[in-house]
């Protein structure tokens, strides 16, 4: 059984409603064919452009960077990124006072046909939270990016060079 916020994002996502090249992999180990036009999410998207930078604001955390395009004519919904990378991964905008609902923004991110959406330095960007002992600079991360329906696709970020004058994260 759907739930209902599963059942009101597929409302959103099946109306047009929008809510505010590296390695990849499609798994399609959570596939849940009651949703309508999902089952090719992974297949129909493609992240590039990703990258990982180091937080200057935060010494436990690091700012990832990424496009993600929506290549079909059917809407998907992104509901989920996650890292072994990252104890936690939240949205964030530089500009903008950071809300639940912003940082929720991964779990429910709209993806219209046809569109390219790019999370690049100075706007709407992830946070890895808390990030492991594996985050080293030149490391390649994998990320996963899951979707409703329950497709997904993996790809690496490349961690950037911590700044020579900033010291290391805490162990």
């Amino acid at each position: 059984m759907i739930s209902a916020r599963r059942a009101l994002a597929l409302t959103c996502l099946l109306s047009g409603a929008s809510l505010p090249s590296a390695h990849a992999q499609i798994s399609d180990d959570r596939i849940n064919d009651s949703v309508p036009g999902q089952m090719h999410a992974a297949e129909d998207i493609s992240i590039s452009a990703t990258s990982f930078r180091f937080s200057r604001h935060n010494k436990k955390n690091a700012d990832g960077y990424f496009t993600i395009e929506n290549h079909s004519a059917t809407a998907h919904l992104l509901d989920e990124i996650t890292s072994p990378g990252c104890g936690h991964i939240t949205a964030h905008h530089t500009e903008q006072e950071t809300t639940s609902n912003t940082a929720d923004l991964f779990s429910h991110l709209a993806l219209p046909a046809h569109t390219a959406m790019a999370f690049s330095l100075g706007g709407y960007h992830l946070v890895c939270d808390d990030i492991t002992p594996a985050f080293v600079s030149g490391a390649h991360l994998p990320v996963t990016f899951s979707f409703m329906g329950g497709t997904s696709r993996t790809v690496d970020f490349i961690v950037a060079a911590r700044p020579s004058d900033e010291p290391a994260a805490p162990e």
